[in-house]
């Protein structure tokens, strides 16, 4: 037992002091670029980096154990949550070791060992966390493991300036978000401004969690504030089911608490070491979070940009056809038409959505064209005269759930839904739109896949469908599904099943058609390889005022966001009348910001008595059509090659190698249309001399004069609202794709 007055000072690294004396009963760990301390029960106290001398968790006056594990039956049952007893932290082969032979809950010992290793990063304000729990119980498993719990966090003197950006599907930005977070648990904001109120108030805290994936579509976040940042991310190949979690005191110190939790299954008798956390001080630029968390995420998992027409594509409307309650909008024969107007307006989707068998959200999963509507040979003619037309037709199929009163239920349904401990399913109902109840299905059942995978097949090969939406694959929480007939492991394994499913159907359907896509809706990660397309509600879920779509474009250029676009009032024949709406300069506003960020648009329920909205929408559309080729192919680089432009206008650029020629695209939306002011691009992987022109909505380009200095290329503004510039120059570097 060490003397209480001693702090150890692990040396990881020549050169720095082994052992000094203090006062404090703490523990030390650090190298040159960070020092973390411990209590002498392994909670951690500081978090100081050395670039800066500030204690990052200065708003903390006692941590919380530095780990927390959820144990049940083994059937999944009586869940509860232990902690560490009487944990011992030492020193052992240059790293922090945290130890606990069981653990503790409000029913008594627990025999689960825990084991963490903290070790520094060489040369870096990194340090990485891994756990090893060794389960000695012989009835109970484990089920989940929260670590590390980083409390109190409050960068440089004070936390009103903090900001925090979450993977909520394609990205969100608290700018403040000690306020923030307290703002939308309050209700203080309008539903425009907050977006879904997904701040909670619970236990004295509001709470933020998002779950990966299912809102989360990735496994990292950042805070950062004016001068420092703090990266927080998991490093799992496995990909297990995660949930991000980040909370504040309603009356505290002013302080931000992280953690991520785990779901795993390690059984009586059995032992895990989880893949490692990663907990970094660095700059206060969010790209290079993401830019790290990429370089990880590229060692897993293979994402390489495709080319082709479908990158190229640029938006459709999304007609609703039949509800559930029966009401018709359109039928089959009506679509053909509605494809035309669309046209004239230079879109090239449709997404007709309620096509099959009842109608939207009605008998799931009967995916057959829907009798009323004119049935299969009728949808197969509408498909074939709009496909003739050069459009494209999405397919809807949800990936999700199955309607409890379908004829197929009995056998199919009661076979493949997600079972609880007690056996019992999970149901959902989707009110006022619909007055069916589902039942949500585990992606782990394999007869369940293959009826998705054969749905999605029909699609292509009968009726000519080259896109297939699975709905609500990264939107929907996983759910943990306990079932001994589905052959998984355990329910952490939620999204390593979804994974499969959509590699299968992948795989079958570009066998037949090699130019078969896919989409999902929500947004993850490590479904890119397979959905380039996946699904972003924005503004409407993240809200005006957090919505920042460019954390995911960014992370991922590969990735396409598709955004179910509300429109400025619903069209008379509405059959979901309560649909949301848009300000109208709020959704130009928007709709010309996600251009720059280079959406796939679908217009939600088009409303085509009003013409003054869709004239605006095909002007800008025109423009995101003359920038496709770059916007498509190209590298988005956000801002990081913008060197100097106005404060009131937003500039984003992507890089583009082609046949040996190299060129950037300067995307520029001029919200309060202010002209001459200067925009300057630098990018260090392009050389003079450098021609430039602007892109038309005709399709036609225009040179455009610029000034170059010291590798600046400086040219002014025009008073358009949306615009977009070509800049060509010599190429200096091997790849279009970031490092």
């Amino acid at each position: 037992m060490r003397p209480a007055s001693l702090v150890i000072t692990i040396a990881l690294f020549p050169g720095i002091i082994g052992a000094q004396t203090s006062s404090g009963d703490l523990i030390v760990l650090k190298n040159d670029s960070l020092r973390l301390t411990f209590t002498h029960d392994g909670r951690l106290k500081a978090f100081t980096p050395a670039r800066y001398r500030d204690n990052y968790l200065k708003a903390v006056s006692e941590p919380p154990p530095l780990i927390d594990v959820t144990i049940g039956n083994s059937d999944g049952s009586a869940q509860i949550k232990a902690v560490p007893s009487s944990p011992r932290i030492s020193v052992a082969r240059g790293m922090a070791v945290i130890e606990s032979e069981s653990v503790h809950s409000f029913e008594g010992e627990i025999p689960v060992a825990i084991r963490i290793l903290v070790q520094l990063a060489t040369g870096s304000a990194e340090s990485r966390w891994t756990v090893t729990l060794s389960n000695r119980d012989a009835n109970r498993t484990v089920f989940a493991v929260t670590l590390p719990r980083i409390s109190g966090v409050c960068l440089g003197p004070a936390s009103a300036d903090d900001s925090l950006y979450l993977p909520y599907w394609g990205g969100e930005r608290f700018p403040h978000a000690i306020q923030d977070f307290a703002d939308i648990a309050e209700n203080r904001l309008s539903a425009l401004e907050s977006g879904s109120r997904r701040v909670s108030k619970e236990d004295g805290r509001y709470i933020r969690e998002l779950t990966y994936a299912g809102g989360a579509s990735m496994m990292w976040l950042d805070y950062v504030d004016q001068q420092h940042g703090l990266y927080l991310a998991s490093y799992d190949p496995e990909f297990l089911v995660t949930v991000l979690h980040a909370d504040r005191e309603i009356s505290g110190r002013g302080g931000m608490n992280f953690e991520f939790r785990k779901w795993v299954n390690i059984a009586p008798g059995h032992s895990s070491t989880l893949a490692p956390f990663i907990v970094a001080a660095r700059d206060n630029d969010w790209h290079s979070a993401a830019d790290r968390y990429r370089s990880w995420f590229r060692t897993q998992v293979p994402v390489s940009l495709a080319t082709g027409e479908w990158r190229e594509r640029v938006a459709g409307w999304m007609p609703f056809l039949k509800n559930a309650y029966g009401r018709i909008a359109y039928r089959f024969s009506d679509l053909p038409g509605l494809w035309q107007q669309e046209r004239k307006l230079g879109m090239d989707l449709i997404d007709p959505y309620g096509w099959s068998r009842g109608g939207f959200d009605s008998q799931y999963p009967e995916y057959y064209p829907d009798l009323d509507l004119g049935g299969p040979a009728e949808m197969a003619r509408a498909w074939r005269q709009i496909r003739e037309g050069g459009g494209q037709i999405v397919t809807y199929i949800n990936a999700r759930i199955f309607n409890r009163r379908s004829l197929y239920f009995p056998t199919l349904g009661e076979e493949a839904a997600a079972r609880k401990p007690d056996g019992s399913y999970t149901t959902e109902t989707y009110s006022p739109g619909s007055p069916e109840s589902f039942v949500v299905m585990c992606p782990g059942s394999l007869p369940w896949q293959k009826l998705l995978t054969d749905f999605g097949t029909v699609a292509i090969t009968q009726y000519g469908s080259q896109l297939i939406y699975y709905d609500q694959i990264a939107a929907a929480r996983p759910m943990a599904c306990y079932s001994p007939r589905h052959g998984h492991r355990g329910p952490e394994l939620w999204n390593q099943e979804y994974r499969n499913f959509l590699r299968q159907a992948a795989e079958t359907d570009r066998k037949r058609s090699p130019d078969a896509a896919f989409m999902i809706e929500g947004a993850a990660d490590l479904y890119a390889p397979f959905a380039h397309f996946q699904g972003y509600f924005c503004p409407r879920y993240a809200g005006t005022k957090f919505a920042f779509p460019e954390l995911l474009k960014y992370t991922f250029p590969e990735l396409i966001q598709a955004n179910f676009f509300l429109n400025t009032r619903n069209p008379p024949n509405a059959i979901y009348p309560g649909i949301p709406t848009l300000p109208h300069d709020v959704a130009i506003y928007w709709l010309a910001r996600d251009i720059l960020l280079g959406k796939l648009f679908f217009f939600m329920d088009p409303m085509t008595e009003d013409g003054e909205w869709w004239q605006e929408v095909a002007h800008l559309l025109a423009v995101r059509r003359a920038a496709a080729p770059w916007i498509g192919n190209g590298v988005f680089r956000d801002t990081l090659d913008v060197s100097r432009t106005d404060a009131s206008v937003e500039v984003k650029t992507y890089e583009w190698k082609q046949e040996g020629k190299c060129s950037v695209l300067a995307a520029i939306l001029n919200s309060r249309k202010k002209d001459g002011a200067k925009i300057s691009i630098h990018d260090g992987r392009l050389a003079g001399p450098f021609r430039a022109f602007r892109l038309e909505p005709d399709g036609s380009k225009i040179n455009l004069p610029v000034t170059v200095v010291n590798g600046d290329v400086t040219f002014a503004c025009s008073p358009d609202l949306l615009w977009m510039v070509v800049i060509e120059g010599k190429c200096l570097m091997d790849s279009a794709l970031p490092d």
